[in-house]
C-alpha cells in the first residue's frame, strides 16, 4: 500500500467554510459498525468516537482486548472486498456513462484512476441514502465533521512562518491542479450526468473538492481483491478511520475459506478506552517515514519530536547560485552556468547524506556543490530562526494551561515541533558540509573562500549562531 490516509485534521471547517456553505447531498445517519456487519464484515470490541480534547476521530477499545494475529484473537476490523470502494468499483457501476463520456470527449483525465474514483465519490454522495457507501460518506459530510480534511489550498494559509518555501509552491500547484481538473470535467462531463447536471456549478465544484480531498486524505493505493493484482486507488471504509502509530500493524488482506477480506489486527494488548491504531509507514527497505511537515499540512497533526519525522524540503533556484568563485591554488572555477538543472528540489531527512546530492556537472569539483549547499542551508537556517523566533520561544506547553483555545494551542505546538526539526536537519547538514570542505582543504584541492562566510547570506545585524537542543552550535 503506497498511501494510506486516516488521521483527522482539526482546523478545517473554518478554512473550508466558503466552499462548503452550499447545500450538498447528505446520506442518512446509519451506524458504520452496523453497516460493516450487515454486509459480511466483522467488528471487534471497538467503537468509533471523537476525542473531546483533540477533536480527532478514531477507533477505541470498548473493553480490554488481547492481541494476536488469529481470527479469534487480535482481530479488530474485517472488511469484505465488496465494501472496498475502488477505481474498479466506479468502472463497474458507471461504465456506460462516466467512462464512455470520458473516452468520447478524449479528456486527459480519461485514464486517471484518482480522478475516476473522485467522480465516483461525487456520484455516490449525490445519491444520498440510496448509496451503498452512505454510512461512510455520512461521517465526513457534515459541517462539524470536516475534521478529516487537510489545509485548504483555496484560502490564505494561516501563519506558517519558518516553513520551507517549497510548501507555498506545493499548495499553489495543488490548488491550480484541482481547479484545472474541475474546469475540464465541468465543461464536458458533469452536465451530461443526471445526478450532477441539475446542480449549480458552485455546488458541483464544492462536491468535487470534497470528493478530491476525501480520497486524497483517506484513500490508499492497493489491490482491491487483496490478491496482489495491479494497484489502484481505493478506500477501505472503516479501516480509513484508524489513526497512525508507527508501532502498530498495517492493515492488510486476509484470506478466509478462499474469500478475500481486508483486516486489521492489534499486536499488543489494549485496556478499555485505549485507541486502536494502524501504521501508515512503508515497510519497504530504504523508504522513509512520513515527514512531520507533510503530516501537518495534509492531516493537521505531527508525531511528536520523533527525529524520524524531521525534514526540510530544499528548493534551489538560479537566483541562489553565486557568482563564479575560485576553488584552489591552480585556479579552478565554479561557474553558475555549470549548475544542473536550472532549479532543483530535494528532501533532507535522516540519515543526511549530502555527498549524494549532485548539483554541478560531473566535470566540476565536488566542492562546487558543497559550497552552494552550505550557502543555501545557512540562509534557510537563519530565515527559520528570524521568521519563527517568537513561535519557537512561546510554544512551550506550560504557557497554554489556561488557554481556552485548545486547537490554536495544538497548532502552535505542532509548528514548534516542525520548526525545531527543520533546524536540526539543516544544522546537521551544515556541520556535515563543513567537515567535507575542511577535508578537501587539507588535501589542497581548494582553499577557503568568502562563500563560506555566513554574512554573505545574511542581513547586517542578524545573528550568526543559534543554540538548539543539546547546546550544539550551528552555523
Amino acid at each position: 500500500m503506497a498511501r494510506q490516509r486516516g488521521h483527522v485534521a482539526w482546523q478545517v471547517w473554518r478554512l473550508f467554510a466558503f466552499l462548503f456553505c452550499l447545500t450538498l447531498p447528505n446520506a442518512a445517519s446509519v451506524d458504520l459498525s452496523q453497516w460493516i456487519v450487515q454486509h459480511g464484515g466483522t467488528i471487534g470490541g471497538i467503537e468509533l468516537r471523537t476525542d473531546p480534547v483533540t477533536g480527532y476521530r478514531g477507533w477505541y477499545a470498548r473493553t480490554a482486548l488481547t492481541s494476536g494475529l488469529r481470527l479469534d484473537q487480535g482481530l479488530m476490523l474485517l472488511l469484505p472486498s465488496k465494501l472496498i470502494f475502488s477505481v474498479s468499483t466506479v468502472r463497474s457501476i458507471y461504465a456506460s456513462d462516466v467512462l464512455s463520456l470520458l473516452q468520447q470527449f478524449k479528456l486527459r483525465t480519461a485514464d486517471d484512476g484518482f480522478v475516476i474514483i473522485v467522480i465516483g465519490w461525487m456520484l455516490e454522495r449525490a445519491k444520498g441514502t440510496s448509496s451503498l457507501w452512505a454510512p461512510c460518506i455520512e461521517l465526513v459530510s457534515h459541517e462539524d465533521q470536516f475534521l478529516h480534511l487537510p489545509r485548504n489550498p483555496f484560502v490564505a494559509m494561516p501563519d506558517l512562518f519558518g516553513l520551507s518555501p517549497f510548501y507555498t509552491v506545493f499548495l499553489q500547484a495543488k490548488r491550480q491542479e484541482i481547479l484545472d481538473t474541475f474546469a475540464e470535467l465541468d465543461e464536458h462531463l458533469f452536465p451530461m450526468l443526471p445526478l450532477l447536471r441539475t446542480l449549480t456549478m458552485e455546488t458541483r465544484k464544492a462536491l468535487f473538492v470534497w470528493a478530491y480531498l476525501f480520497q486524497f486524505t483517506h484513500g490508499i493505493q492497493g489491490s482491491p481483491d487483496g490478491q496482489g493484482g495491479p494497484a489502484e486507488e481505493m478506500m477501505m471504509c472503516g479501516i480509513n478511520f484508524l489513526n497512525h502509530d508507527k508501532k502498530a500493524r498495517q492493515s492488510g488482506p486476509v484470506d478466509i475459506d478462499g474469500q478475500q477480506f481486508w483486516g486489521s489486527f492489534i499486536t499488543h494488548d489494549h485496556v478499555a478506552g485505549e485507541e486502536i491504531f494502524s501504521n501508515y509507514d512503508s515497510q519497504s527497505a530504504g523508504q522513509k517515514a512520513h515527514c512531520n511537515t507533510d503530516l501537518f499540512l495534509r492531516y493537521g497533526y505531527v508525531i511528536g519530536t520523533d527525529h524520524e519525522r524531521d525534514c526540510f524540503h530544499v528548493m534551489i533556484l538560479t537566483t541562489d547560485v553565486p557568482d563564479s568563485f575560485e576553488l584552489g591554488p591552480t585556479g579552478e572555477m565554479c561557474k553558475p552556468e555549470h549548475v544542473v538543472p536550472l532549479s532543483v528540489h530535494f528532501l533532507l531527512q535522516d540519515p543526511i547524506d549530502v555527498t549524494c546530492i549532485k548539483l554541478y556537472s560531473p566535470e566540476s569539483p565536488h566542492a562546487c556543490t558543497y559550497h552552494l549547499l552550505l550557502a543555501v542551508f545557512r540562509r534557510e537556517y537563519h530565515n527559520i530562526v528570524q521568521d519563527s523566533r517568537d513561535r519557537l520561544g512561546s510554544s512551550r506547553p506550560n504557557m497554554y494551561q489556561d488557554s481556552p483555545d485548545k486547537r490554536a494551542r495544538q497548532q502552535e505546538l505542532h509548528l514548534g515541533h516542525i520548526l525545531r526539526g527543520q533546524l536540526r536537519v539543516l544544522g546537521e547538514s551544515i556541520l556535515e558540509l563543513q567537515i567535507l570542505l575542511t577535508n578537501l582543504a587539507e588535501t589542497g584541492h581548494y582553499h577557503r573562500t568568502l562563500l563560506e562566510r555566513p554574512a554573505m547570506y545574511q542581513q547586517l545585524g542578524q545573528q550568526t549562531s543559534v543554540a538548539y537542543d543539546d547546546d550544539k552550535m550551528y552555523a
